[in-house]
């Protein structure tokens, strides 16, 4: 009996003592970076009021060490269009990021105008910087947008439908869904 208690004692000493590590191997050159799957995240004809489509790049560690990004933040901070979510955490500023050695972490980012009476098509950018080990790496973030007005006609029912009124040709009309407009009403298009 005491010959087997010694042989599952050993073995669990060990497995405890491998699982009670900590990480403290990680890459601190600062000539040890991290990698981004792309260098710009596009969204193309972004309209005023209607959040973007989620789009994403990676960051990988090519390393076979763990490594530690100190700091990603979207430049624009707050003042920003553009959300991220970094590994799955909302926010526009991260500390202390790990990437396991050859892995990756995801990062997703949308992008919401506010409708600033603009009547041209513009661009916004801004980009999400990292800092890992002193050194500074970014991706730049690019939208292009314009003010539209919208047209809200999403049933048949008649209190959607489109009332006698003239569009004007100040900006694009965007129509969700549908407009109605009734034999008995007009709508005059400049």
């Amino acid at each position: 009996m005491k010959k087997l208690f010694k042989y599952l004692l050993i073995p669990a000493f060990v497995i405890i003592a491998f699982f009670s590590c900590e990480r403290d191997s990680f890459i601190t050159n600062s000539g040890s970076g991290i990698e981004f799957s792309m260098d710009t995240l596009y969204f193309d004809t972004v309209f005023t009021e209607l959040g973007t489509v989620t789009r994403y790049f990676t960051i990988h560690n090519p390393h076979k060490e763990f490594i530690r990004i100190s700091e990603i933040r979207l430049a624009g901070g707050d003042n920003s269009v553009f959300r991220m979510n970094v590994d799955g955490l909302p926010g526009d500023y991260f500390e202390n990021i790990e990437i396991p050695p050859k892995d990756s972490i995801f990062v997703f980012v949308e992008a919401t105008l506010n409708p600033d009476s603009v009547d041209d098509i513009c661009l916004h950018q801004d980009s999400i910087v990292t800092i890992t080990n002193g050194r500074t790496q970014d991706i730049d973030l690019v939208a292009w947008g314009q003010d539209v007005h919208f047209i809200n006609c999403d049933s048949e029912d008649s209190d959607t439908w489109l009332k006698t009124q003239t569009w004007v040709n100040d900006k694009p009309y965007l129509i969700r869904e549908m407009a109605i407009v009734d034999s008995a009403e007009i709508l005059s298009v400049d």
